[in-house]
């Protein structure tokens, strides 16, 4: 039998990988968060501002049916 003694240089060397992992997934995270944060401003702000653009006009089939029919017609979302 063999007496072996570890030295550590210091009490950080061995937490740097580990440290160095966790700040790059908060990184990562808080770069998704605020993309998702962008993104969910810029689709509300488009809902929310009234487009010319957008036509209502219905398939032709359901066109010919409510040619007749005078009552709403209620869409789904």
């Amino acid at each position: 039998m063999s007496h072996v003694e570890l030295k550590i240089i210091s009490f950080i060397e061995p937490l740097k990988p580990f440290l160095t992992i966790l700040a790059e997934v908060i990184v990562l995270v808080t770069a998704i968060l605020l993309y998702e944060k962008i993104h969910s401003r810029k689709n509300t702000e488009e809902e929310n501002l009234p487009n010319g653009d957008q036509k209502n006009e219905l398939p032709q089939g359901e066109a010919k049916e409510l040619e007749g029919n005078t009552s709403t017609r209620q869409r789904k979302v």
